[in-house]
């Protein structure tokens, strides 16, 4: 804050990151995370 920036509120960054994601596709190689079966396999044993 001493450069003089101000904090975003958390719900508009939260809109611009899934703005930025959508830009990218969403269904574009990831390169972190697990893998989209193996995601989905952890998900159906909860």
């Amino acid at each position: 804050m001493a450069a003089g920036l101000r904090p975003r509120p958390l719900a508009d960054a939260a809109l611009r990151a899934l703005e930025y994601e959508r830009e990218l596709g969403l269904d574009r190689e990831r390169k972190a995370g697990l893998p989209a079966d193996a995601e989905a396999a952890v998900l159906a044993a909860l």
